[in-house]
């Protein structure tokens, strides 16, 4: 017997929702449709079609808002450009006029706070005889997430 969770919708929308809030927490700003297929195959080992079937991402991700606690957001012009975003949120796509002047735009980096609990969860994924071998003061990690 497997100790691997069956992955299914619930899957699908969890991962919807930690990585929309990642990002929105990160850097306000909507997690796009289009990261979805590799990010899930990437951690989960598997095509989200397995479990959609023919029913469309976009359709998917509008009809579990609620269950999610997530909320679909389009541009009002560039229908390909949709994202996902934490609910209880509003988020508006940089105007137009701004976007026909190109403008080299730097990314902001996400806090350390962010940084360090992502760094925890991949640690989450070594198996005990791994983490036996990792060893981080928590004075370090402390330090790390107030700056």
């Amino acid at each position: 017997m497997s100790n691997t969770p069956a992955i299914n919708r619930d899957t699908l929308i969890d991962f919807i929702k930690t990585n929309s809030n990642e990002l929105w927490d990160a850097f306000e700003e909507p997690y796009l449709l289009s990261k979805i297929p590799g990010e899930f195959k990437e951690e989960h080992g598997t095509d989200y079609k397995d479990i959609l079937g023919d029913e469309r991402l976009k359709h998917f991700v509008k009809a579990t808002e609620a269950t999610g606690s997530y909320l679909l957001v389009e541009h009002p012009v560039r229908k390909a450009q949709v994202g996902v975003i934490p609910a209880g949120n509003e988020y508006k796509f940089p105007d137009l006029e701004r976007e026909t002047q190109p403008e080299k735009r730097e990314r902001r980096q996400p806090p350390n706070a962010v940084i360090v609990t992502s760094f925890l969860k991949l640690l989450s994924q070594l198996s005990d005889e791994e983490l036996s071998e990792v060893h981080i003061p928590t004075k370090i990690l402390a330090k790390l997430i107030s700056k």
